[in-house]
């Protein structure tokens, strides 16, 4: 069934599972899903009221891609109040290809982000099995900077359309997944900071940041020195 909602024509599908919602919550939701102008942020104002047991179906009923924008923005979000930035939180807002993942303003200034986490892929896969076994806890052996490389060189290797505005590179550890040792991994970012700062020179980003979603700390940060004129 299509409705106009605000404007915009909504197709609605039927939910795989009976929320226990109460009417208004229900329809809000089901528009929140369905909408072709997903938020994230106006869908985080509703989910973080939501009683925790109830949200387990909730994100179960989102489809993959605005699980996606839905974690890039809280991730950045979260990035924006400990970073050394005048970023303006009202202006956060999600982006999709051949834009870079997250649009905001810096000191009045249209910047670009592009998202990428951090993971080991055989933790990954360990954490995957776990979840298929129910479990909730898995061990295994992981890389620091392997993993990290090898993102920052696929995101080095793309293109994006930005429109002449800045953009900066986030390389995140969400919480669930890899956890960093933080002091080891700026010891190895350091050691291997000219290599990185030449693919970093190649690249669309004027800046690589490094942050932990655990600990929602800056772990470091490598900028593109202005050349001298």
């Amino acid at each position: 069934m299509t409705l106009p909602v605000h404007g915009t024509n909504v197709t609605f599908r039927p939910a795989s599972r009976q929320l226990l919602l109460d009417g208004s919550a229900r329809w809000y939701y089901r528009v929140m899903v369905a909408t072709a102008n997903w938020n994230a942020e106006q869908f985080h104002q509703w989910y973080s009221r939501m009683p925790v047991e109830k949200r387990a179906q909730v994100w179960d009923e989102l489809r993959s891609d605005q699980k996606k924008l839905y974690t890039e923005w809280r991730t950045f979000r979260d990035f924006a109040n400990v970073a050394p930035l005048d970023i303006d939180p009202r202006t956060i807002d999600n982006r999709e290809p051949p834009e870079p993942d997250v649009h905001c303003l810096i000191s009045s200034k249209e910047h670009y982000f592009e998202l990428g986490e951090v993971t080991d892929q055989a933790l990954a896969r360990a954490a995957g099995i776990a979840a298929k076994q129910g479990q909730d806890v898995f061990a295994g052996q992981f890389s620091q900077l392997a993993p990290l490389i090898r993102i920052f060189q696929r995101k080095c290797a793309k293109t994006y359309d930005t429109n002449g505005r800045p953009v900066h590179l986030l390389l995140h550890y969400s919480v669930g997944h890899q956890v960093p040792h933080s002091a080891l991994l700026r010891a190895e970012v350091s050691q291997g900071q000219q290599a990185i700062m030449r693919e970093l020179q190649n690249s669309p980003f004027s800046s690589l940041w490094l942050y932990d979603g655990w600990e929602k700390e800056i772990i470091d940060i490598i900028e593109i020195q202005p050349s001298a004129s």
